[in-house]
């Protein structure tokens, strides 16, 4: 036989059966709700972006949706009004 020397079994357990290290406990953060909730209310200038587009687009609509009834044979004869 060639190689290494063969290793004794009281040699294996001395390097596999070593204390594990206990690591020390972790501490939870605690979180204020309160900072949270003052967080979530100041808005985001892009959110109100967004909603300003939103409400000028259904305006549109509205005005379309008014001028369409408004004009041409329906205008004549009595077309609704822009409510």
């Amino acid at each position: 036989m060639t190689g290494a020397a063969p290793t004794k079994l009281n040699d294996l357990e001395a390097r596999y059966k070593k204390p594990k290290e206990v690591a020390a406990p972790l501490e939870i953060p605690t979180v204020d709700m309160e900072k949270l909730n003052l967080i979530n209310q100041v808005p985001d200038p892009e959110i109100l972006k967004l909603e300003k587009r939103f409400n000028e687009i259904i305006k549109q609509k509205e005005e379309q949706d008014f001028k369409n009834k408004t004009t041409g044979l329906a205008g004549i004869l009595g077309g609704t009004k822009y409510e």
